[in-house]
């Protein structure tokens, strides 16, 4: 059940992130009042999104797609003059965010896709906030950086609630409230609410205590305030269930409602800092570009001299550098979403980031080959010098195994009959009795920003300590059951079942390479793991992440040991073996593919 809730709360934040930083919410009320989202989207999310300065103008934070392709955003921060274009990684899995006054802290809706956290602006003292259970979204700070208010979406929770920034002092100020906004007094909150259909939005404010409820506008999302707290801008038009949805207008009003004005076709307002400009989306003729105008809806102009996108709903609200001299905005319009900088006059535009696009993995399923005392990575050409080995793809494995011995004679267990490649494992034994695998799968992945090259012909590379004897590192090897794969342990677990393989051996090698060697002394030290999605100065030639998992019909427990010794010394070996023109082809089409 709570597998089930987290992975649904993925999909929906996704879908929230997205259109609460374009201005739009995406929303619809359920039986019994609960809210969840209502929206038919088949664009692809964005590379980067919802881009903010720090304030003090040096930094600037925004989410990005994770490289290895899964259903998460990461926060990253990079620096204003646009080095460190991929960003240091704050949360691995993050959703809406917002930077404390002070710039100190940032509070985001993660990682476990349910809750409100604050981390600090180097990415330490990660805190959770609250616990929920529907997502909670839309951290803002208020204007002394004491408390954040922040929206739940689902279930009794559902509404406007304010917590202090150490986590204390919880309390709900309305029921079916989203978009919350501190005025720059911090003395009220604007926000939208529906109550009168299921599809209207109307545009409300409140004193910051709850009390006060007030309704400014009819059919209203995404309120903003002015820097002076005098007035209010906002979106109107179209239909609010959808981020998809045109025909949207710009409308400003005074602080308590009056003087309501449209003002441009377009949505995502920010006032400038002085309050004499906004910046917006502007939508004219299906093409949508960064626009500035006074805030009266004069002098309209755009700024970012060619569309924004080719998918209306990710496109999130431009952001003003706190000095009020640049504008920030994303735009896809290289095939890769990007963030962009540009002065508020027009001039000097450019790219601060360079994303990849996300790889997409491709497996090979290897049967059982033979059992040997061989291993030709460390000991070649001294057959029954090691313990006990499994091996698995090329049938003709053993201590004297080369790169052309293992073209020119190997017939493969393996379902891609170009991977003639060498797989190896401890044997695994319970109760002093040899099992023979079912089957091994190999996973080729990318987890860097930068494309991967294939496997150099013959290179050779272990992973995992088959001298263990205490936990090694779950990044690099463990345990699972087929019943609860997620589940990982360093220990062999005794798992349910046996009949489709019960237990499950793990083994993650390095993605890195020197660009030198294709063996070492230690087998290892010619490559090197990848960290915050690139390869070290030291190891610089990315190469596809190989993981290896082994399917056993046992059930493993305590009785269960590898031949290399006890429970902790697991390990693999890899002799590449490719037909290099097709594993280039394979790299290319899936690894280092470019987004539509």
């Amino acid at each position: 059940m709570v597998k089930r809730r987290e992975e649904a709360g993925v999909k929906a934040r996704l879908a929230m992130v997205v259109a609460l930083a374009a201005g739009v919410t995406v929303t619809s009320v359920a039986a019994g009042g609960a809210t969840a989202t209502k929206q038919r989207v088949n664009e692809r999310y964005p590379d980067v999104t919802f881009p903010a300065w720090s304030p003090d103008g040096r930094t600037i934070a925004f989410l990005a797609w994770r490289p290895t392709g899964r259903s998460v955003f990461e926060m990253r921060v990079v620096n204003a003059d646009g080095s460190g274009q991929r960003g240091r990684v704050l949360a691995r899995k993050a959703g809406s965010f917002a930077w404390s006054p002070d710039g100190r802290r940032i509070a985001f809706e993660g990682p476990s896709t349910l809750d409100i956290y604050v981390v600090n602006a180097d990415g330490s003292g990660q805190r959770r906030l609250t616990r929920d259970a529907a997502p909670s979204t839309s951290p803002v700070w208020s204007p002394d950086g004491r408390r954040i208010a922040f929206e739940n979406w689902g279930g009794p929770e559902a509404g406007i609630h304010v917590v202090g920034a150490d986590g204390s002092g919880r309390r709900t100020l309305t029921r079916r409230g989203r978009e919350p906004a501190w005025s720059p007094d911090g003395r009220k909150l604007a926000f939208v609410r529906a109550l009168r259909k299921p599809r209207t939005l109307d545009v409300y404010v409140m004193n910051a205590d709850g009390s006060g409820l007030l309704r400014l506008a009819q059919s209203g999302q995404g309120p903003v305030w002015s820097p002076d707290g005098r007035k209010i801008a906002f979106v109107s038009g179209g239909d609010p269930s959808s981020a998809l949805t045109p025909n949207q207008h710009v409308f400003t009003m005074n602080s308590d409602g009056s003087g309501e004005r449209k003002l441009a076709r377009g949505f995502g307002p920010v006032w400038s800092p002085d309050g004499r400009k906004i910046a917006y989306v502007s939508e004219r003729a299906g093409s949508m570009d960064v626009g500035v105008m006074n805030a009266d809806g004069s002098g309209q102009r755009t700024l970012s001299r060619s569309t924004l996108t080719r998918s209306r709903a990710f496109i999130p609200k431009p952001a003003w550098s706190p000095d009020g001299r640049k504008i920030l905005f994303v735009s896809d319009r290289d095939g890769l979403g990007a963030v962009y900088v540009v002065n508020a006059d027009g001039s000097r535009q450019r790219r601060l980031t360079s994303p990849a696009p996300p790889a997409i993995p491709f497996r090979v399923r290897c049967g059982f080959s033979h059992r040997n005392q061989d291993d030709p990575i460390v000991s070649p050409g001294q057959p029954g010098r090691s313990h006990d080995h499994t091996f698995f793809g090329n049938r003709s494995t053993d201590a004297f195994s080369t790169l052309a011995s293992l073209r020119a004679g190997g017939r493969t267990t393996c379902n891609e009959r170009a991977d003639r490649s060498a797989y190896w494992a401890p044997t695994l034994y319970v109760a002093g009795r040899a099992v023979e695998p079912l089957a091994l799968i190999a996973t080729h992945t990318r987890r860097t920003v930068r494309p991967v090259d294939p496997f150099p012909a013959g290179l050779k590379v272990i992973a995992g300590d088959a001298n263990a004897r205490t936990a090694q590192s779950s990044r690099v090897t463990s345990w699972s059951c087929a019943v609860t794969p997620a589940a990982r342990s360093s220990a062999i677990p005794s798992c349910p079942g046996t009949r489709r393989g019960g237990l499950r051996l793990h083994v993650s090698f390095p993605d890195c390479w020197d660009g030198k060697r294709l063996d070492s002394a230690d087998h290892k030290s010619h490559m090197a793991y990848s960290s915050h999605a690139a390869c070290p100065r030291s190891h610089p030639v990315a190469v596809p992440a190989l993981s290896l998992v082994v399917h056993y019909a046992a059930s493993g427990g305590r009785d269960a040991e590898l031949a290399s010794g006890g429970q902790f010394s697991g390990h693999a070996d890899f002799l590449n073996a490719w037909n290099q023109a097709e594993l280039a082809s394979w790299v290319k089409r899936y690894l280092n593919r470019t987004l539509e």
